[in-house]
């Protein structure tokens, strides 16, 4: 598998919006990190919104500490280990056929040019 590898923990890296290029067309993010990551994102936009609305310094500290018990609990819940983190795209994984030949739909583009001489 393509998976990447980074200098940064995979957990803290699973907390940008930017994940680490994958090398192999067929994986993906699976559903569980995109469901956690957008809970931490959501709880970081809680946080501005409290930032916002907090008038004293001590509302503020209190708000700050709601990114730093959202962050704790993302990084307790998303996988450390990167091949729990990527999954095989079945839709792209699926097989397209022309004759003989056979791709998967990531690669359609190209059947065109490997039916002729596959024939």
């Amino acid at each position: 598998m393509g998976i990447p590898t980074a200098a940064v923990p995979h957990r803290m890296s699973l907390l940008s919006p930017a994940a680490a290029q994958v090398r192999d067309v067929l994986l993906t993010l699976s559903a569980s990190v995109h469901l956690r990551q957008a809970l931490w994102f959501l709880g970081m936009a809680a946080t501005g919104f409290a930032l916002l609305a907090a008038a004293t310094p001590r509302a503020r500290l209190l708000a700050l500490t709601l990114v730093l018990a959202g962050a704790v609990g993302a990084l307790l819940v998303l996988p450390s280990d990167p091949g729990r983190t990527y999954v095989v795209d079945e839709a792209a994984a699926a097989m397209l056929c022309d004759g003989p030949v056979c791709v998967t739909r990531a690669h359609r583009a190209r059947i065109d040019d490997l039916a002729g001489p596959g024939r």
